[in-house]
Formats: structure tokens, C-alpha cells, sequence
């Protein structure tokens, strides 16, 4: 019989308690388990300790372990939580590695400034719970000087994640405070490896293995691993169309891209691998209740949809783009524009953005709610836009009212919009009134503002059959701003 072994690689600022479910779990399968305490890490975190250790000694006491470990056993697994996470990643591409796990791996790091902003909110909005003073007990302990290790660290290691090739399993808490889901997606884009897998946990914050998933972590880990051995047990991929994605460009503007009203990235996939293949660094964030269940959706309102934009244009800032262009589909060119009121935008470009809507009913919303919780959904979308979509097959009433005011808001604020603006839309959407589009249009006090008309297009126009015009009139009106602001 082989031997097996695992090593296990806990996160910056954290020690093996934070993975110790699955070193437990898996010691009682056979293996022989490897729980290195980084240096200067370790619980309780010292602050002397942390402060005389750097990236590089992070990385080599992980790689001894790894070395120990490979001279002791046959198959060799490797688990990297955060921080962890990164450093197995380069780990992989060196050792012979059987199996690689990421656990909430932070390619998109941890911000200081975002977790005392998180710390605060929670305590203003909710009562203080365990996750938030354990984050509370790192901001106090950590050295300023270690994180810029950290980020050291991300930025050395980074380059490494598309030289992956061995089979990996990445798990994701889509509630992740510390690390952007995104990170998953892209890490699952990036790797070379042909058995890859990817879940996201709809529930999880970042400390995945204590949080309330923790059992599913478990779950997949073991079916991960040992899938092989168990006769007809398939792993399987939890890859949605309704991920958020971001692509990194060569050019020095990122651009949002926001989808609609219980839609998904799924939406704007297309329109961001275009213009990412135009040199731009494209965000397309989920918002929040979306891309998961009605009921989900139903606990949420137009305040936290639009803080997922917010998050998502925070994001872009602190990754260094000065300069950011806003794109939004139906709802998501309403959250657009909102946010052009809101927030230093070079530009904002609105899509089948509703101000009238042929269904009359959405104003009767805020008390049918009272009497009905969801309202079905009314048919399918032509086939060539439809195998594209993830939405819902029901839409919370409540955030169908909460919709409307959200419209009536920014539509009293419109002449707030004093940036450039490229209004488009279709001529046969069945959901928003054409006649939006021209109101937008008239009542944004840009000096600098386009509208653009398309006949054969419906809703959703990022998929519908004049999607490659659209494409390239939102490429060339990119083009202008970017020329007239002298923008890289």
C-alpha cells in the first residue's frame, strides 16, 4: 500500500488551527499529516515575532515541510488556505505534487484598510460576532511592515499560477470579507490543469474550515482526494456561469461591468472577453442575492446591490487604476449611473437602462409584495441568448419594489451626470420601454453624450444578434474618451 501524505498551509497572520478540521479529518483517513507554523506566526500571534520575519521565510519553511514530507511518503497532497493557498500554488510547480487544494486563496489580497471598514460596519449593522474579533485581534497584532511581506509575497508568487498542471480543487466562500471571489475565478481560469474543479460556498466567509460550510469543506476535500478509491463517486464541478470574473489588461483604465435585475455575470461575459482583448482590465462583480436562489435574493434590497458595486469599484482603486469606466445592463446601467453620481467615473455607458417598463405592475410592487413573495418568470429568452443566461426561474417581489424606487432615485438625480455617457438600446426590448434610453439621454448634464439605436436588438443586448456592432460602437466611444482624456 502507498503512502500518503498531506501538508497543510495556514494563512497569513493565522497558525494550523484554521485548516485543523481537515488535518483531523484526513490523519483519521491514513495520512500522514504536516501542519507547518509559519514563521512569526502561530496563536497567540506575536507582534515581536511576526515583525522579524519576511516572505521569503514564509515560503522556505512551508517548502521544508513539503521536502520532509516528500522523502517520507509516495503520493504527496498539498492544502493552502489564503496565504497558504498561494504558497502551494508555487509549491505544485516544483514538487511532485498527487493533488492541490486552494482554500479562499488570496490572489486578490487582503486589505487593512477594507477589514477595519469591515470591522466597523459589522459592528454598526449587526452584533459582533467571533470572525469579526478575530479580524479585530489581527489589525492590533500585525506589523504594518509584515503586510507589506504579504503583498510581496502575492505579487512574487502570482506568475506562478498559470505554470499549474496537477489536478486541483478550489473552494470559495462567496461571502468572503477578506479575499474577493474573484480570486477563485480567475485562479480557476489561469491553471493549466485539465482535472480542475471549482465550488463556491454561498454562505462561507473567509475562514472557510470554522465557518458554517465548514462540513462541506470536508466533504469536497475527501471526494477530492480519495474519488478514486470509492467505486462510482464522481467529483463535480460547481463552475457557474454566474461567477463574477475579472481580467487583468495592459491598460492603465478598468472597467465595471454590471449586470441586470436577478441576472449574472453570465450576462456580460462576452462583452468583457472583448474588450479585455482590447488591452482593458475588466470587473464584472455578482451582486448581492444574485447568482445563487430567489430565496437568497429575497434578503436583499437596492442599498446592498449597489454596495456590491461599490465593493467592486473599491476594488479597481486599490489594485491602482486612477481612471474607471462604468458599463451596465438594464439594472446595472441604472446602478451605473447611480454610481457616476456617487463616485469619480471617467466615463458611463448604459445599456437597456430602465426608466419605463412595459410591465405597469412593478409600481404596484411595494404592496403586492405584502400579499405574494415571488412572482413566476414569464417564459424563456431566444435560444442564442438563453444557453448563455443563469437567472432565476422566480423573482422576490419585494426586490421587484425595491427595484422601482431604486429607478425613481436615479432618475431625480440623472442631472447629476456630468460625465461622458453612451446610451444604448434596443428597439425590441420587451422588458424596458425604448423611450428610456431618450430620457436618459436628455436629462444627464453631460457635455460630452452619445445614444445609439439597434433594431433587431431585445433585452439583453450583450447577447442578442447585433451584440458585435454593439461591441464595437462601446470599443470606439472607449476609444474617444480614452484619446480626448489621454488615457493609457
Amino acid at each position: 500500500m502507498k503512502k500518503k501524505g498531506c501538508v497543510l498551509i495556514h494563512g497569513f497572520t493565522g497558525s494550523p488551527r484554521e485548516i485543523e478540521i481537515l488535518a483531523k479529518h484526513l490523519q483519521k483517513k491514513g495520512l500522514i499529516i504536516s501542519t507547518p507554523v509559519l514563521p512569526g506566526h502561530g496563536y497567540p500571534l506575536q507582534r515581536s515575532k511576526m515583525k522579524q520575519s519576511h516572505w521569503q521565510d514564509w515560503i522556505r519553511s512551508a517548502e521544508e515541510a513539503v521536502e520532509q514530507m516528500a522523502k517520507q511518503v509516495d503520493e504527496l497532497y498539498l492544502i493552502g488556505f489564503s496565504m497558504g493557498g498561494m504558497i502551494a500554488s508555487y509549491l505544485a510547480t516544483k514538487y511532485p505534487v498527487k493533488k492541490l487544494v486552494l482554500l479562499s486563496a488570496s490572489l486578490y489580497y487582503i486589505n487593512l484598510g477594507r477589514l477595519i471598514k469591515d470591522f466597523f460596519e459589522g459592528f454598526i449593522h449587526q452584533p459582533i460576532k467571533d470572525h469579526y474579533q478575530r479580524y479585530w485581534y489581527k489589525i492590533k497584532n500585525t506589523p504594518v511592515s509584515s503586510t507589506f511581506h504579504f503583498r510581496r509575497l502575492v505579487r512574487e508568487l502570482k506568475p506562478y499560477i498559470k505554470k499549474i498542471k496537477v489536478p486541483t480543487l478550489i473552494i470559495q466562500g462567496l461571502k468572503d470579507d477578506l479575499v474577493d471571489p474573484k480570486s477563485a475565478e480567475e485562479i480557476y481560469q489561469t491553471i493549466q490543469s485539465k482535472e480542475k474543479y471549482l465550488h463556491f460556498l454561498s454562505n462561507s466567509k473567509h475562514l472557510i474550515c470554522l465557518d458554517v460550510e465548514k462540513e462541506k469543506v470536508v466533504q469536497l476535500v475527501d471526494d477530492f482526494f480519495f474519488s478514486e478509491e470509492q467505486a462510482g463517486m464522481q467529483m463535480k464541478n460547481t463552475y457557474k456561469k454566474s461567477n463574477p470574473f475579472f481580467h487583468e489588461g495592459h491598460r492603465s483604465v478598468g472597467i465595471l461591468l454590471i449586470h441586470g435585475f436577478t441576472g449574472s455575470p453570465a450576462e456580460m461575459r462576452l462583452l468583457g472577453e472583448y474588450l479585455h482583448q482590447q488591452g482593458y482590465t475588466v470587473s464584472a462583480p455578482l451582486l448581492a442575492g444574485h447568482g445563487t436562489t430567489p430565496e437568497e435574493m429575497a434578503k436583499t434590497n437596492k442599498e446592498e446591490w449597489f454596495y456590491s458595486v461599490l465593493q467592486a469599484y473599491d476594488d479597481l482603486k486599490e489594485k491602482g487604476y486612477q481612471h474607471i469606466i462604468a458599463i451596465g445592463l438594464s439594472m446595472g446601467g441604472i446602478l451605473s449611473l447611480k454610481l457616476a453620481t456617487e463616485r469619480p467615473l471617467a466615463a458611463v455607458i448604459s445599456l437597456a437602462a430602465p426608466i419605463y417598463v412595459h410591465d405597469k405592475r412593478i409600481a404596484l410592487a411595494r404592496w403586492i409584495k405584502y400579499i405574494k413573495a415571488y412572482q413566476a418568470k414569464s417564459g424563456k429568452k431566444a435560444p442564442h441568448i438563453e444557453e448563455y443566461l443563469d437567472s432565476y426561474d422566480r423573482t422576490p417581489i419585494a426586490c421587484i419594489a425595491s427595484l422601482h424606487q431604486l429607478i425613481q432615485e436615479v432618475k431625480e438625480k440623472l442631472n447629476e451626470v456630468t460625465i461622458p455617457v453612451l446610451v444604448l438600446q434596443g428597439l425590441k426590448d420587451e422588458t424596458v420601454q425604448p423611450k428610456s434610453a431618450q430620457f436618459i439621454f436628455d436629462h444627464v448634464a453631460s457635455k460630452k453624450k452619445e445614444m445609439k439605436w439597434y433594431e433587431k436588438t431585445s433585452h439583453i443586448m450583450t447577447l442578442d444578434y447585433e451584440k458585435e456592432q454593439i461591441y464595437a460602437d462601446i470599443r470606439d466611444f472607449l476609444e474617444r474618451i480614452m484619446n480626448k482624456k489621454s488615457l493609457g
